[in-house]
């Protein structure tokens, strides 16, 4: 006698396979799966690449550089604050980067971090609100954000000097400016000083910019400039709200003729 397991079945046999319709086998369902899988991959790239960084690049030859003596006036930016704080963790992690300068210890570190931090597109939902010692603890970085803070900590514990800056992009600030709700787009860079001058360092992308000018406010990728210090809370971000009112303020300075593209050549970090 059919239990009522076995009718259920049958019914649903009867829904499923209908006359002259081919039969959905188990290899299909499971090749159906991986594709849709595959897409929806796709579209998750697709719409992170902003701040999703980019795979591992090769190395350089660094002998031909000297480094320089550090100005007095940008000394300052050797000294921690109270988010990029140089715990005993990141000292001891700091320990194990050598580099016969500045640039190749830039180089070290970079290939260090991605090596052995992750990437987790769900904690940009936390930008901000970490300290550098949380990172390192946790090793899940969200983006730019989270790779730029690192960085720059881990460059000042190799007595480089380092600062952040954050950038409004220019297609967004366009979009604010017919309609503030637009959600805000941008990317934080951290300039390190190399030889004898400022570079810039895309955390993201694994791109250094030597021939770097400070002093503008135009920046690669269709960035302008916003706000510049030694990590967010000390620029008084603590929070996205918090990023969302300076990306705002960035854009009502904002000109039509206000860009202008840098004709700065990359080195893949």
């Amino acid at each position: 006698m059919p239990t009522e397991a076995d009718t259920l079945l049958a019914e649903t046999k009867k829904t499923l396979i209908q006359p002259n319709q081919p039969v959905v086998t188990a290899s299909d369902m499971i090749r159906t799966l991986s594709l849709s899988l595959v897409l929806l991959s796709l579209i998750a790239i697709t719409l992170s690449s902003g701040c999703t960084p980019l795979q591992n690049r090769k190395r350089t030859d660094f002998t031909g550089f000297t480094d320089g003596a550090i100005p007095a006036a940008d000394q300052q930016w050797l000294s921690a604050s109270q988010q990029s704080q140089l715990t005993e963790r990141i000292s001891q992690e700091a320990g194990t980067i050598h580099g016969q300068n500045r640039r190749e210890k830039v180089y070290r570190v970079m290939s260090h971090v991605w090596e052995q931090f992750k990437f987790d597109r769900w904690d940009n939902e936390r930008m901000f609100t970490r300290s550098a010692d949380d990172l390192f603890r946790e090793r899940t970085l969200g983006g730019c954000a989270d790779y730029a803070l690192v960085l720059v900590t881990f460059f000042r514990a190799l007595e480089i000097p380092a600062r952040m800056v954050v950038t409004a992009n220019v297609n967004w600030i366009k979009a604010y400016q017919a309609n503030p709700l637009s959600m805000p787009e941008g990317h934080v860079f951290v300039e390190a000083f190399l030889e004898e001058r400022w570079a810039l360092v895309d955390p993201t992308f694994r791109l250094l910019y030597s021939d770097h000018n400070p002093a503008q406010t135009s920046y690669p990728g269709e960035q302008l400039y916003c706000l510049r210090g030694p990590d967010y809370w000390e620029m008084g971000l603590h929070k996205v709200t918090h990023l969302q009112r300076t990306m705002a303020e960035c854009a009502s300075r904002y000109r039509p003729e206000g860009y202008s593209p840098p004709a700065t050549p990359a080195e893949s970090l």
